[in-house]
């Protein structure tokens, strides 16, 4: 349960995931943007914070077509072994075996 408080602003959105996701992300960005061209500071421009992501969906719905699905990182990426068996029934719940190279951590000394 949220706990608002006086001033406080609630966002409800309701919808597919496909559209709702990339419209609160662009809202997200410009009530960031609005913040700081009023003086206050919600980004930091010089930090780095770095990640990978893990769990990749191997099928996203197309743009202009939701009902058809294309590959959402490049089409030779293979499934998780244990997600196999959804191939040609739930393709959409498919996750990309995408192989991450182990390398130290980056640090501003070289």
């Amino acid at each position: 349960m949220a706990q608002a408080r006086p001033r406080d602003l609630l966002l409800i959105s309701a919808g597919m995931q496909e559209c709702v996701r990339p419209l609160l992300g662009k809202l997200r960005l410009q009530c960031a943007e609005l913040l700081e061209c009023s003086g206050m500071a919600v980004r930091n421009p010089s930090a780095f914070h770095f990640l990978s992501v893990l769990d990749f969906p191997l099928f996203l719905p197309k743009e202009d077509d939701p009902g058809q699905l294309d590959s959402a990182h490049h089409p030779f990426t293979a499934p998780l072994p244990e997600d196999t068996h959804l191939l040609y029934s739930q393709p959409q719940c498919l996750l990309g075996h995408i192989f991450i190279e182990r390398q130290p951590p980056l640090s501003s000394v070289d």
